[in-house]
Order: structure tokens, then sequence, then C-alpha cells
């Protein structure tokens, strides 16, 4: 804490000396004084002592005096002098201290105004930064502080305190952001989607934040959109609506219709300055390198994180790299993937497409945000809409497994209890088919973007995707995509072959040998379950456990370092994740990637495992699995010790078991697993 102290003082000092009266710097320089004078107690009291009565003689002592005199009666304590000369010292210290900070504060508290002021005038990204530190920095300083305090309470009284910080936490965040706007916005869309990683109050908090942000007014969207075209509102469209169809942190869209050809069409105009986010993108990278110092930002690695997200956002700001990735996708999906009869892009309007105007095709349908939204708001399940189940309800296998295995799967035993099934089973069971045949899609979708072209979607959460009138799943705003090197291309092709056979000890040694992260802790089991619950759909032990649960996150206690090009895959998994949770269906992405991983590493004349060899595959690790659990089982009963790095790799290895056994055995053998698991066998 003293040395945090020294640092704080030296930067203090270095900006007052800059921008503050000399008076105050000789201010900063007496606190400085006094936190090293309490590091010297520390090391060579009698030395120090010496230097107590000259420093509270000073004349710019201040602040120093109540230190210096708090320092002096630590002293006397310690040698069991705590007595009237002591305390007399330490009145008289606080005493100065406090009427000179009462006599300098007014005057203060004016010059620390106008030096913001100015900063204002002379540099705006500098004096917001300087704005946003002054408020992100205290919210963390909480969170570091009450976690250790957190941790010191009974295990039944944690939940409950960690629950009571994050609704705090989650409205002074939520307040910070709404504050500054911008790309902090941005942030907020990230918080509120990632519902398998922060806390619920945080997700609740930010879950409106993907298309209701504060409009901007009407007037800015005529003069921008009639600067770009070149050509006045009324000429290029008959109707132009004033009210915004949705806000996001850098654009704005509205409906309007053209004049020449009367379609419909959906204009997003950009609204932020490009300099400016970027400076909100560095204050975010500086803020995230602190919560990693603070052993805040929950074991993922977050200052590699804000440099993956700041490359995604370069291209977001001209809109026409975004309209030819659309038109580039909308052609590859068409001819090569066959994909046409189930998914629509929308058209471009080039001759109309600007770098800060986008004005595309119309969609009509609704919203999955929307009615994710409004199934939750009632406490009930969604209903996939009947032209939606009669095309992709088809496009479902009836066993989602290619080996044939999960033929359960279907309503998803581990979502909340809060949202209550009100349907009869039967027509409960077809509407989890049906929605299961749209996230089959998705997954198709996702995998050959990933797999056969190395360059997807990034940022696919609900308020993206359209349940289109005719039925198609229609995806919108391309302005945020990863493109993947063809060795990076064919190491997700491997990892997915992998963990499709469920090759533990393979799918390990990849991901240390080509994998650009790594866990403090590497094991075969911590890097399985990591992969599975990053990487995958299915349903893991720590797939809804948030990153700041740290008693029970996995990467809370094996950090997961250097996952730069990973994250945007890991944001996709988690998205399409928490779709599929809020309807119901859980099922696997990497069984549905399976075939094309094959397919692609034959291509390239790479070893892969066929379907009859990743079945025996599957079988064989589980058998393994399970003996190994048995056999620890048995130990334990036996009264034999085992290490306590052993104890954590049989935890582990259980998790794992579970992960493998989802589904895939009868309710018998799931029963026997947890008897064995708690050794009543």
């Amino acid at each position: 804490a003293t040395l945090l102290a020294l640092g704080c003082a030296a930067v203090a000092r270095a900006f007052a000396r800059s921008l503050l009266a000399p008076r105050a710097a000789r201010r900063m320089d007496s606190a400085a004084h006094a936190a090293h004078l309490l590091l010297l107690m520390r090391q060579r009291p009698p030395r120090t002592l010496a230097m107590l009565p000259r420093l509270l003689l000073a004349e710019e002592a201040g602040a120093s005096a109540a230190a210096a005199a708090a320092a002096q009666m630590a002293w006397a304590r310690q040698r069991g002098q705590g007595g009237v000369l002591a305390r007399c010292s330490v009145g008289v210290g606080v005493g100065v201290g406090a009427l000179r900070g009462a006599a300098a504060w007014g005057r203060q508290v004016e010059r620390c105004r106008a030096v913001a002021l100015a900063l204002r005038l002379a540099h705006p990204p500098t004096a917001r930064k300087v704005a946003y530190t002054g408020r992100a920095l205290p919210l963390a300083s909480v969170y570091m502080w009450r976690r250790r305090r957190i941790a010191a309470l009974p295990r039944a009284e944690r939940d409950a305190a960690w629950e009571r910080l994050h609704e705090w936490g989650a409205a002074e965040a939520r307040d910070i952001i709404e504050t500054f706007g911008g790309f902090y916005r941005k942030i907020g869309q990230i918080l509120g989607t990632a519902t398998q990683m922060m806390p619920r109050a945080w997700v609740q908090a930010f879950s409106n934040t993907m298309d209701h942000n504060p409009p901007v007014p009407f007037d800015f969207i005529r003069v921008e959109v009639e600067r770009e075209l070149g050509a006045p509102l009324e000429e290029v469209f008959a109707e132009f609506s004033c009210v915004p169809a949705a806000t996001a942190s850098i654009a704005q869209v509205h409906f309007a219709v053209l004049r020449q050809s009367g379609a419909e069409v959906a204009v997003k105009v950009q609204l932020g300055n490009e300099r400016a986010i970027m400076h909100d993108v560095r204050a975010m990278h500086a803020t995230s390198v602190a919560l990693k110092w603070l052993g805040l930002d929950g074991g993922i690695d977050s200052p590699v994180i804000c440099q993956a997200y700041q490359e995604l956002l370069a291209d977001e700001f001209d809109f026409r790299v975004e309209a030819e990735r659309m038109r580039a996708f909308a052609r590859e999906l068409a001819e090569e993937a066959g994909l046409a009869h189930l998914v629509r892009l929308p058209r471009v309007a080039h001759h109309l497409t600007t770098k800060r105007v986008l004005v595309v095709e119309r969609f009509r349908g609704a919203k999955l945000l929307d009615v994710l939204k409004g199934a939750a708001a009632e406490g009930v399940r969604p209903t996939c809409p009947p032209q939606v189940a009669a095309l992709h309800g088809a496009n479902r296998r009836k066993r989602s497994d290619p080996g044939g295995e999960h033929s359960d799967q279907g309503i998803d035993n581990n979502t909340s209890s809060s949202i209550s099934v009100s349907k009869s089973g039967a027509e409960a069971a077809r509407n989890v088919e049906a929605w299961a045949g749209l996230f089959r899609t998705v997954h198709r979708l996702w995998g050959y973007m990933v797999l056969r072209m190395g360059h997807f979607h990034t940022d696919p959460h609900p308020g993206n995707l359209f349940l289109l009138e005719d039925g198609k799943l229609g995806v919108i705003d391309w302005g945020q995509t990863k493109r993947f090197s063809e060795e990076q291309r064919l190491h997700v092709c491997r990892t997915a072959d992998f963990m499709a056979a469920e090759s533990h000890a393979e799918l390990a040694a990849e991901a240390e040998r080509f994998g650009s992260y790594a866990l403090a802790r590497p094991s075969v089991e911590a890097w399985s379950l990591v992969m599975y619950t990053f990487f995958d759909t299915r349903w893991t032990p720590f797939a809804h456990v948030n990153i700041y649960d740290f008693n029970n996150s996995l990467l809370a206690q094996n950090q997961m370092r250097g996952s730069k090009d990973g994250f945007p895959l890991i944001r996709v998994s988690f998205l399409v994740r928490g779709m599929m949770t809020s309807c119901g269906v859980s099922t696997s992405m990497i069984v549905e990637w399976h075939p094309l991983a094959r397919r692609e590493l034959r291509r390239a004349q790479l070893p892969y495992y066929g379907a009859l060899h990743a079945r025996a595959s599957r079988y064989c690790s589980r058998a393994h699995i399970y003996c190994r659990l048995a056999a620890a089982a048995a130990a334990q009963a036996m009264g034999l010790e085992q290490e306590e790095e052993q104890e954590e790799r049989l935890r582990l290895l259980a998790d794992l078991h579970r992960v493998g056994a989802a589904g895939a055995h009868s309710r018998a053998s799931r029963e026997a697993l947890q008897a064995l698991l708690t050794h009543e066998v």
C-alpha cells in the first residue's frame, strides 16, 4: 500500500508541477515525503524518528504533518510509549494539517476547475481521458478492497455479498458509460451480451445498450446525409423517417424510401469522430491494464482483448468497406455454401454509399433481440415464428451428434429457473425443435465462414439477427469481421476435429503448440475444459459461471494469457450460446462444424478423424476418464491420501466427464456417475 501511495504521489507531483501553482506542487512534495517517511519507518525506525520534529515544523507541512504524527504515534506504540506526549504530537499534527488544508481548499478547487477548463479547450481527448480515469479507478478500487473482505466471509455469505457489490458496481459503470458515450457505449454492448462472462447485474444493466442508446437529433442526421450524398434529402428519398430505428455507439439508423425505385431502405449514418473514439479505446486499454494489475480482469487477459477489439474496430469507420464485405459474403454464401435458401444479407445501394453513410435494403420481420426481450418480460420461453419453424425445423438433424449419441438433446435443463414453460410438453418440444433448427443454420453459417473462408462476422448478438417474414435468417452489421491466416484457419479446423472426437491429449497439445494463448497452470484437463467452454456452445460446468465468481470461475483460478486471436471466436460462441440458452436449446456448435472441418483437413492433406473413428474415440475417452474416476474414488474409500495437485486434476477430470456425458447417456448412467463421484459406490 505504501509503494502504491508513493507511485500515486509521484504522478500527482508531476501533474502539479506542470499545471498547478508552485504552492500546490510543494504540498504534493510534502505528501510524497510523508509516504516515504512511512516506508522508512518500517525499515529504519530510529533514524526516521530523528527526522520527525524537522518535518513537523516545516513550512509546507500541510497533510504531511498528520502523516508524520501518525507515524510517530505508531513508533511510540511499538516502543510501548503511547503516552500523553505521543497523543499531543498527533493532535498538533492533525490540527496543523486540518487548518492549512481548510484554508487552501477553496483556492485549490478554483485552480483545479481552471486547469480542467483549460485542458478541455486545449486538448479535449486528454481532458476526457482524465475525467474517465477519475470515474473508473475508484470503481476498480472498491472492487479490489471489497474482494478481500468478501473472501474473509463464510462461504454461505459470499454469494449474497458479491451480488450486492455487483448491483452497485453495475449502476456506477452504467452511469459512467451514459455520461461519456461514444466508444464506451460499445463496451456497454459487450457487457450486455456477455451472459457467460459477466455477473447477472451487469448484464441486466447493459442489456438495453445494443439498440436503445440516446438518439442524435435529426438536424445533425440531415446535415450529415446531405453533405455525404451531395444533394438535398428530398431529392434522393421520397420518405425519410425522423425517428431513428436504432442508435448504437458509432452509428444511427433511419428508415427511408428511395425516390427513383421506391425501394424501402435503411440508412446508417456514422455519428462518432474516429480520432476521439480511438482516444477512448486507448483510455479503455489503460483501464484494462490497471484491472489486470489489480487482479480484477477475471483471468481473461483484458489488455490483450482490448487490443484485439481495437483491431476489429479499425474498419468500422468506413462504410464502403462494410458494403464491399456484404457483397462478397452474400456471393460466397449463396454460390459456395449453399445457404441462400436459409440466410439473407441486405442488398447494398452502392451508388448511395459513402464513407459515413450506408444505404441498404430494409429487412421486414422480427428482430431476434425483440423476440427474446418480449419472452423474458413475460417470464416464458420465446416462441419460434411459424414461418421460421417451417423453414429451419426440417434443417435440424434427427440426432445432433454425427455419432448418433445425443438423441435426447432438447430442452436445456440448465437454463435459469426464472423462465417458465407455459406450453404443453409436446408443444414445448416442437418449439425447442424449431429453435434448434434455426441455430443449426447459425452453426452452419458461422462454421463455413470460420473453417472455409477464414473470414467471419464477429458480432452476432441478437440485435444483428432478423427472423424475416419468409422465414429466412437475416444478418446485418458487417462492420466488424475477423480474418484468419491460412495457418490459423487450419489450426481451428484441427481444434474442431479433436474436440468432436473428444481427444483431450491432442486437443491440449494443439492449443499449446499452435494457439495464441496460454494458461497459468496448464494441464490436459484444464485445456480441454477451457476449449469446450470458450469455443463451443455445449453445456459445461463453467459455461454460466461469470469471471467475477472467484470461487468457481475456471479462468479466475487458471488465468488465460495472450488470447488476442482467439477473442473474436470466443465472443461468437458466447453470444450464440447465450441466445440458445434463452430459447431452451442445448446443442454443440463443434458437432455441426466437424464435417466441414474434416473436409478442409482432407483438402489440405492433413490427418483427421473420420465419423466412425471419432465415435470410437469418444467412447474410449469417456471410458478412460470413468475408470480414472473410479480408481480415485476407490483410493479415497481406502483412506489413501492424494496430493493437492492430483485432487485438482481429478476435479477437472470429473467436470470433463460431465461435458462428454451431457445428453449422451441414459438417466441411470448419469445417476451411477453421480453416485461414483460422491463415493456412494
